[in-house]
């Protein structure tokens, strides 16, 4: 199985590298243009259709959940384009391009892809994976400590929420404000408060499932009756900040658990569930859009939601400039703001700023002054696609190594958790991993981030409730 997926890939690899260096052959343009667009499909669905033959498909596979977001924001949004004449956002498409820019573009997804699978299905990532510590599985969790933190992260959360709608001077005045606060929050030194709220206490939310599960039917009821009152609550307030992006890693998160500790979830549940998590998502954009006086059409909804990242338009864009003469970016300043990202920037008034507003402002600039923004201290950010981030930072072979790695993470995250033999620590640091991995596809600066901030919860949570315990101990 291995052997053919890395096959597929070199090849795709071979031919996509063939067609950056050659660009555009006369006459064969929309040949070299279609086959790269059927290589980026295939590379997305073989990997995952051969693993379900195999009986060895895993849901909840960080690989797995990167592919299916690759394949919206890079498959169907290049076809949907290319073949069907959609088109999103029309003041990202450029009128003038010829046939070159978009095999350019093509190739570079394609090669970001192919190296990324590469990553995953060579033997080194289960090698490494070996070589880590495991926590025994005879390890038990403390139930006081476990009580401590999920509770602790409780309050946390809904404090930094009524801590956070009481200084936009309530709900009401947030909401009509808020396509300003999530530009310019951050920069305004509240954007810290959104970590508690988004992050911490859906990982108490987990933790406190983890340490539940497995249960019988009757005590599973009444854990229900007071759990999913905290999830509601969790889930209203990241709504009402408006990042319907972050409740995608909670959900994730919550059935990963329920899928590893309580009873698998078969593949014709898991599309139900993506399904409607997808149609819920465009509900709210909807919502969110018809409360600031746009026209209610679902049909909108869905097409704003499919062409809500427009992959291709973005890489593309970003090619025309680096060809123009923009200089590469270099990997530090990305380095350097995600190392800084725990310091609140009301404790240090000259951070740098964050990198994705440095991009819109380099690469979008007429973008954002076409749809009316000021001309003076644009504060939007635009979220560039792995491609696009990693063209900037060092060319194709950013692309290539950055994909490489990432799947060469992914393969020791699964291999890791496989070692922990169901061990609920393993579990959990997995899950907090796999929830957000695939916003890499999205935007690295977001991702990295986010691996910092996460990272930093799980090595805490596993600390404190491991120092000082004895295997298979149960009190303090």
């Amino acid at each position: 199985m291995q052997i053919i997926i890395l096959l597929m890939a070199g090849t795709s690899a071979v031919f996509a590298g063939l067609c950056w260096l050659t660009g555009a052959i006369d006459s064969l343009d929309h040949l070299q243009v279609a086959a790269l667009l059927t290589i980026i499909i295939v590379l997305n669905l073989v990997p995952p259709a051969i693993e379900f033959v195999f009986r060895r498909l895993d849901l909840f596979d960080a690989k797995n959940l990167f592919l299916a977001y690759f394949f919206v924001v890079f498959g169907v949004h290049s076809f949907c384009e290319i073949c069907l004449g959609m088109a999103g956002d029309p003041l990202l498409n450029l009128p003038d391009k010829d046939s070159s820019l978009r095999i350019h573009s093509l190739s570079a997804i394609v090669l970001c892809l192919a190296s990324f699978l590469i990553g995953c299905y060579i033997p080194l990532g289960h090698v490494i994976a070996c070589l880590l510590p495991r926590i025994p599985e005879t390890f038990v969790l403390s139930e006081r400590r476990v009580k401590f933190f999920a509770f602790g992260g409780v309050l946390l959360g809904v404090f930094a929420f009524n801590f956070l709608m009481h200084s936009a001077g309530g709900i009401s005045s947030f909401l009509n404000n808020l396509g300003s606060w999530r530009t310019l929050g951050v920069l305004a030194g509240v954007g810290y408060l959104t970590f508690p709220i988004t992050a911490v206490m859906p990982t108490a939310l987990l933790l406190i499932l983890l340490n539940r599960l497995p249960l019988h039917r009757r005590r599973l009821k009444w854990f229900v009756v007071w759990f999913l009152p905290l999830l509601f609550l969790s889930i209203f307030q990241i709504l009402i900040l408006g990042f319907r992006i972050a409740l995608v890693p909670v959900v994730l998160q919550l059935f990963a658990a329920w899928h590893y500790m309580q009873r698998p979830i078969s593949a014709r549940q898991a599309i139900v569930l993506a399904v409607g998590s997808f149609l819920f998502l465009a509900l709210f954009g909807m919502v969110r859009s018809a409360s600031e006086g746009n026209a209610l059409e679902m049909r909108a909804g869905l097409q704003g939601l499919v062409f809500r990242i427009p992959g291709n338009d973005l890489v593309e864009k970003i090619i025309l400039c680096m060809e123009q003469g923009e200089p590469h970016r270099g990997i530090l300043p990305l380095m350097t703001a995600s190392a800084t990202i725990l310091v609140p920037r009301s404790l240090w008034p000259g951070k740098p700023l964050p990198e994705g507003l440095t991009l819109a402002d380099v690469f979008f600039y007429d973008y954002f002054i076409s749809r009316g923004d000021p001309i003076d201290g644009i504060k939007s950010g635009i979220s560039p696609t792995l491609v696009g981030h990693a063209l900037w930072i060092g060319g194709i072979l950013a692309v290539i190594g950055i994909s490489f790695i990432l799947g060469l993470v992914a393969r020791v995250a699964v291999e890791w958790r496989r070692r922990g033999h169901g061990q609920r620590l393993h579990i959990l640091v997995y899950v907090i991993f796999m929830s957000s991995f695939a916003v890499w596809v999205e935007a690295p600066e977001i991702a990295l981030n986010t691996s910092v901030m996460m990272g930093s919860v799980a090595l805490f949570l596993v600390f404190f409730l491991s120092v000082g315990r004895t295997q298979g101990s149960t009190q303090e």
